[in-house]
């Protein structure tokens, strides 16, 4: 049964707090990480005292470490019969689905993108792809992998299993631009006043930011031009 838009609003507004959790830890794994290890009030107190506040960052060198153990040490997908006993030619369709695998992985420059996600993962906790098959600039089929941001991310806040296996739903939300919205979701265009246009309450701090005070941002959209806060 699809989901309605009010379906989707209450799905949307009960991941915010889990997302918005998450994404404030996130935030200050990723500042220590890169050496932001001092709180605002902590250097300043220091620099009254006339004391510097030095920073010697061995978090950075274990986690270039753990990514970089992953990066030389990339697994490959290999497809096999299920059993020795088979045929030949059950060898041959395995053999031929290990090289079509192969291929699309190293058109889609997947390592590179399951890479950054997994330095997320080695940072924050979580990291994120998404793979598709795109037909708008490949009208024959191409499979595209991309790294997706954390801080696009949110999700069902009763889920507990690993990998949010038990999640009834998975949301992305992210920036469109007008055009590419009514591409992927030509239906909407009656109603895309109400999604994000302006003047239009928007949820604001969807994923843990706030947009004009959980209103749609007008000067942001005359900076960015035809573009609209979209959620997809």
């Amino acid at each position: 049964m699809p989901l309605d838009r009010h379906d989707f609003g209450q799905m949307l507004l009960d991941s915010q707090g889990t997302a918005a959790d998450f994404q404030e830890r996130a935030r200050e794994s990723f500042e220590f990480e890169s050496g932001e290890q001092w709180s605002a009030t902590d250097r300043q107190k220091l620099r009254e005292e006339g004391r510097p506040h030095l920073v010697f960052n061995r978090v950075q060198h274990i986690v270039n470490t753990v990514t970089g153990a992953e990066m030389v040490s990339r697994y490959e997908t290999d497809y096999r019969p299920r059993s020795a006993s088979m045929d030949d030619i059950d060898t041959w369709v395995a053999d031929a689905l290990g090289e079509v695998y192969r291929h699309i992985y190293q058109r889609a420059n997947m390592e590179q993108h399951i890479s950054a996600a997994f330095r997320d993962a080695v940072v924050a906790g979580m990291g994120w792809t998404e793979t598709y098959v795109d037909y708008y600039d490949h009208p024959d089929g191409r499979v595209i992998t991309q790294h997706v941001p954390i801080w696009e991310m949110a999700w069902d806040p009763t889920a507990r299993h690993a990998n949010l296996q038990d999640a009834a739903y998975i949301i992305r939300g992210r920036w469109m631009r007008r055009r590419e919205f009514l591409r992927d979701f030509p239906e909407a265009d009656e109603v895309f006043g109400a999604i994000g246009g302006a003047g239009n309450d928007f949820p604001g701090g969807y994923l843990g930011k706030s947009v004009d005070g959980g209103n749609y941002d007008t000067e942001l959209a005359k900076e960015l031009g035809n573009t609209h806060g979209c959620l997809v």
